[in-house]
């Protein structure tokens, strides 16, 4: 049996026979360790000085590949983040990918809407339209909603596009119009 202890800065391995395994397990494990030599394992090193982080991937003594993350002067050294940033590196991953904004509703629809039904002349039922950074522009050349009302955020806030007048009291959605997201061939989204 073999047992490894590190002493500090060195490493001691020491050799002890076990009377409690029997020959075939013995030969069992020569063997396995036979076929470990013969495929060894890649192996993650990481090391750091207080201000630059490497990681070292390698099979038995070949390094295979080397990659570093420097602290900036200004920072306070953290081994943890160097580390990871230095693994990331040595993966070819980028450490410092752009993060998305999330599961938040976009500001601005842009798509394609197909006009469905509207009493408006200014509407084409069966026309498609372009909804662009929220926005849709009538027959007329009015743009809907205005520019002093917020854009529509999404292909159901633009479903009824239009303004229904001061008397209904929404300037950004006509009731009596219907438009249907659409895709570039002309195919209904919903």
């Amino acid at each position: 049996m073999r047992y490894k202890m590190n002493l500090g800065g060195s490493t001691l391995i020491v050799d002890i026979p076990h009377p409690l395994f029997s020959r075939a397990q013995t030969t069992e494990s020569d063997a396995h360790r036979q076929t470990a030599k013969r495929a060894p394992q890649p192996v993650i090193v990481i090391t750091s000085d207080g201000v630059t982080t490497t990681a070292t991937r390698r099979i038995g003594k070949a390094i295979q590949a080397i990659a570093t993350a420097k602290c900036n002067p200004g920072d306070r050294f953290d081994f943890e983040e160097g580390a990871r940033i230095a693994f990331e590196r040595l993966c070819g991953r980028d450490p410092f990918p752009e993060k998305p904004e999330g599961t938040a509703t976009p500001e601005a629809y842009n798509g394609r809407m197909i006009c469905v039904e509207s009493s408006c002349p200014w509407w084409t039922v069966g026309k498609i339209y372009e909804v662009v950074d929220g926005r849709i522009t009538a027959n007329n050349g009015d743009v809907y909603p205005p520019r002093d009302r917020a854009p529509y955020r999404d292909a159901e806030d633009a479903k009824h596009a239009g303004n229904a007048g001061w008397f209904e009291g929404d300037p950004r959605h006509n009731s009596q119009n219907l438009f249907l997201p659409v895709d570039t061939e002309g195919r209904l989204l919903v």
